[in-house]
């Protein structure tokens, strides 16, 4: 099938645009990964921060220093906000913004679901042992989500453009060669027929058939002289 697309006008048009589009797909997810892989780099940073200012209240106050700043968190809460769960050894909630929906781990989560209020989500954790009980630290995904689907979106718009242009380029292309074919096509017909007065539609000289056309013609003078 490649084979009878390379012979072709529409087939080579197509080809091409079919190349063009696979350069797309492949420059759009190599974008998406490396702007997704950030964007995690981002909410791990602010994750790890706040982890060490919270840890550093546990140290100078214990855990009820903890549980009072993180009260203080949820007064001035907004929804760039990151979320926070303590308990103590026996998992029981001393402070918290959500609830989560599997028991605690120690270390990092890159999916941990839990609930706030009526809703439930997932988000990127760190848990962290302190001396008398757990410190979690949630960053919502939420965000992270829609930006992937936007960048999905464009991505996926930009194909079709791609696809789109290619076709139409294909079959522009391809009309306009058919027609010039099957104009020369009735020419020669008629004039196979005896009807020598058809000439086949002539098109501008360029500059490159022009010189070649004079350098003949000095040269036919040459000779004859």
């Amino acid at each position: 099938m490649l084979a009878r697309l390379w012979r072709s006008t529409f087939g080579l048009v197509v080809l091409v645009a079919l190349a063009f589009s696979a350069a797309t797909v492949a420059i759009g997810a190599i974008a998406y990964e490396v702007t997704h892989e950030a964007l995690e780099e981002q909410l791990d940073h602010r994750i790890a921060v706040e982890t060490r200012a919270l840890v550093a209240e546990a140290r100078k106050g214990g855990i009820a220093a903890v549980a009072d700043a993180i009260r203080l968190r949820e007064n001035a809460r907004n929804e760039a906000s990151l979320d926070y769960l303590l308990v103590d050894h026996t998992s029981r909630q001393i402070a918290a913004t959500i609830a989560p929906l599997a028991p605690l781990a120690s270390g990092y989560q890159e999916h941990f679901g839990f609930r706030r209020g009526n809703e439930t989500g997932v988000g990127q954790s760190l848990a962290t042992p302190l001396p008398a009980g757990m410190l979690v630290v949630v960053a919502d995904r939420r965000d992270l989500s829609a930006i992937d689907r936007t960048l999905a979106l464009l991505f996926a718009a930009a194909l079709t453009a791609m696809l789109a242009l290619g076709i139409g380029a294909a079959v522009l292309v391809g009309w306009l060669t058919r027609r010039r074919l099957s104009r020369i096509d009735a020419t020669a017909q008629a004039i196979i027929a005896g009807d020598l007065t058809q000439r086949v539609p002539e098109t501008a000289p360029t500059a490159s058939s022009t010189a070649s056309l004079r350098r003949l013609t000095e040269c036919s003078t040459e000779c004859r002289h």
